[in-house]
């Protein structure tokens, strides 16, 4: 095996175990919120779980008085996957020689200027689109691009390449929804908010609109490792 193929091993199997931590703590945190009593009615609301001998009380509150010494919010799974996953488009996509079909009339430079745009175009529109769209009609809308956006795609790359670059499209969007909303802001998070149910309804809207990616981004991610999927149409 070459150097390259030892590398797209590699990255393969670190884009699947941080995918995994990453969608898994996503849906935890969702399960969660449906068995806590209201944060904003009752902010002590407890829940009770036991696994791997141990008890664990959770607790949920809508904002805090101080900052805690250590604030966990699990960055490094959501940047760990979206890391390796760009890098095995580079690797297996752009420097494979996967990206096109034989007698595609696009340059190689070309087609990969617009993989690589794709990736910022793709969360501008997701961002503006939740920004200021209601839910209701927002989720339609993002079902309806991303179909569109694969059948564009569809006649760019080779087949494989386009069902990828959708989800590396998805992939981008999830990240940077977590560095832009989840990521604690340190000049708020030391003090109880105001407005605590604005807050407390933002997050849980921009929560729910956050599975719209995370879902599909889980069966991209593992069907990448799959070797027999790469005939997908």
């Amino acid at each position: 095996m070459t150097l390259l193929d030892w590398t797209n091993l590699l990255l393969r199997w670190l884009h699947l175990f941080s995918g995994i931590l990453w969608i898994g703590q996503t849906w935890l945190f969702m399960w969660l919120d449906r068995r806590l009593e209201d944060a904003t009615e009752n902010p002590g609301g407890e829940l009770y779980m036991v696994h791997s001998g141990g008890f664990y009380v959770v607790e949920k509150r809508p904002g805090l008085a101080s900052m805690p010494k250590t604030l966990h919010w699990f960055k490094w799974e959501a940047a760990l996957t979206w890391a390796t996953g760009l890098l095995l488009l580079v690797v297996v996509y752009y420097m494979g020689g996967l990206l096109q079909e034989a007698d595609a009339e696009l340059s190689q430079g070309a087609a990969i200027a617009i993989g690589l745009l794709l990736l910022p175009v793709a969360w501008i529109v997701y961002d503006t689109l939740w920004r200021f769209v209601p839910t209701p009609v927002a989720t339609p809308v993002c079902f309806a691009l991303i179909v569109a956006l694969a059948w564009a795609l569809g006649h760019v790359f080779s087949a494989r390449a386009a069902y990828i670059h959708v989800g590396a499209a998805l992939g981008t969007t999830s990240y940077n929804y977590i560095v832009k909303y989840i990521k604690p802001d340190p000049d708020k998070a030391p003090r109880v908010y105001d407005t605590v149910n604005d807050v407390v309804t933002a997050l849980k809207t921009k929560q729910i609109d956050g599975l719209v990616t995370d879902f599909p981004s889980m069966g991209y991610i593992t069907n990448v490792q799959v070797p027999g999927s790469k005939n997908t149409s």
